[in-house]
């Protein structure tokens, strides 16, 4: 279910791109376009039925991995298809990015998100200006306008990302971006395969008059083996074990992440059960010390007490005068008792 806030669109001036997506999705009927089963409104929201596609987007894919050539090759072929389908009705999609590509739960594209598209866009040049800048044809860069030459340029933009992980002229500034997609030179990672880079440089040829259709696309040797008219009936038996694979490795990748995110914890738990034995130690050493300086210092005392007890007690002082008087008084006392004991003659 997609929603859409009414006061959002009209205060962003996006109520008629609303309007005219649920419109172009209402009379769309190709197998790689999604399917609009309903629509209705409250007074706060819009809302679209969609169908529900199970695989996600490309680009939660391409963060995880690059596409093998052939696996780019089916879905870039279903995508041909799906541009085509428009373009003969004359509309214009002007925003290709594998956010907007989905897969369905049969293993085949789905292409969504038709908020930017333009009905009734025959040869001549749209003079808006939109688009994810990234992916914008030098054309649309250059403020020249959107033709379907754009979207095929957007094609190209798709593919190169499947196989290699970024956008051809990606970067961070605005400015040299814009720059890059309109002057650079289209460069390749060294795997990619002849036919692949032939196509590439047709794709995405800067002059938009120069720029390969899509009967030519479907013609070139990058292709070879793809039967169109059975692909676009889907009655060609293809792709389930590239769901799969798919599938497969997003969800190693996954069970990946979540067993660093594992091991993270653990390792942290670790590290704070480290933290706290040595803490612990730490305390015990302290209490070991502290008892063993009490200890020592009861020890010193008990010493000290024994060696006063042993210290000889110093004689008092006393004076010589004092010593003589008891000699003399002594001796006093001995005459007193011989006179007493002396008997008389």
């Amino acid at each position: 279910m997609k929603i859409l806030n009414k006061n959002f669109l009209i205060k962003h001036k996006f109520l008629k791109h609303a309007i005219s997506e649920c419109n172009i999705l209402k009379k769309s009927s190709s197998p790689f376009i999604i399917t609009l089963h309903y629509a209705f409104q409250t007074p706060e929201n819009l809302y679209m039925i969609l169908d529900y596609c199970p695989g996600s987007d490309l680009d939660l894919h391409i963060q995880f991995r690059v596409f093998e050539e052939e696996e780019a090759k089916f879905y870039i072929a279903e995508l041909i298809l799906a541009i085509e389908y428009l373009h003969i009705n004359n509309i214009l999609y002007r925003d290709l990015k594998p956010e907007n590509i989905l897969i369905y739960s049969d293993g085949h594209i789905k292409l969504a998100d038709f908020g930017l598209a333009r009905e009734n866009a025959k040869e001549e040049i749209n003079k808006s200006f939109c688009g994810t800048s990234s992916y914008l044809s030098p054309e649309m860069s250059e403020r020249k306008g959107f033709t379907k030459a754009s979207d095929i340029y957007g094609i190209g933009a798709v593919l190169y990302e499947m196989m290699s992980g970024h956008t051809p002229f990606y970067e961070d500034d605005l400015r040299t971006l814009y720059t890059n997609i309109t002057q650079k030179k289209l460069l390749f990672p060294e795997y990619f395969s002849e036919r692949a880079r032939n196509l590439l440089k047709k794709l995405l040829e800067k002059n938009p008059q120069k720029r390969i259709d899509l009967e030519d696309i479907k013609k070139h040797k990058f292709f070879k083996g793809i039967e169109w008219n059975e692909l676009e009936l889907k009655n060609k038996i293809i792709e389930k074990q590239i769901l799969e694979m798919n599938n497969n490795k997003l969800a190693k990748n996954r069970k990946e992440e979540n067993d660093e995110e594992k091991n993270e914890v653990i390792k942290e738990e670790k590290e704070e059960e480290k933290d706290e034995e040595k803490e612990l130690l730490k305390n015990e050493n302290n209490a070991e010390e502290k008892r063993e300086e009490e200890k020592n210092n009861n020890i010193g005392n008990n010493t000290e007490e024994i060696k006063e007890e042993k210290k000889p007690k110093k004689k008092a002082f006393v004076p010589q005068e004092v010593k003589e008087r008891k000699v003399v008084e002594e001796e006093w006392t001995t005459i007193k008792k011989g006179k007493k004991n002396r008997k008389p003659q």
